[in-house]
């Protein structure tokens, strides 16, 4: 079954990335990438697919009240506070250097 987008396209499947992060980052537990609307799109490796829509749906009920709480008191944005945290995740998201290509001679 393929994941889709908004707009109908067929979603990568990213739960690789999701793994690779667990292996990476210390106390990392689970994670789940969601849509706009809370659907899962992928579940790191070690949540099954019923607790990863559950953890998706809470997660965006949690991003919905959080908003509308900001947008009550002019706190803010969820948007900012998202945005710090892949900041401080980034190092742990980038890709190692490749292998410089070795020159080869034609003669």
């Amino acid at each position: 079954m393929a994941v889709m987008a908004e707009g109908g396209t067929p979603v990568r499947d990213l739960a690789w990335l999701l793994d690779d992060l667990s292996d990476r980052v210390p106390d990392f537990r689970r994670a789940v990438i969601l849509s706009r609307d809370g659907l899962l799109i992928a579940a790191s490796k070690d949540l099954s697919r019923e607790d990863g829509e559950h953890l998706s749906a809470v997660a965006a009920a949690v991003q919905s009240l959080a908003a509308g709480t900001g947008d009550r008191f002019a706190a803010g944005t969820v948007a900012y506070e998202m945005a710090m945290l892949v900041k401080r995740a980034r190092p742990h998201l980038a890709a190692l250097p490749r292998n410089p290509a070795t020159e080869i001679s034609v003669e």
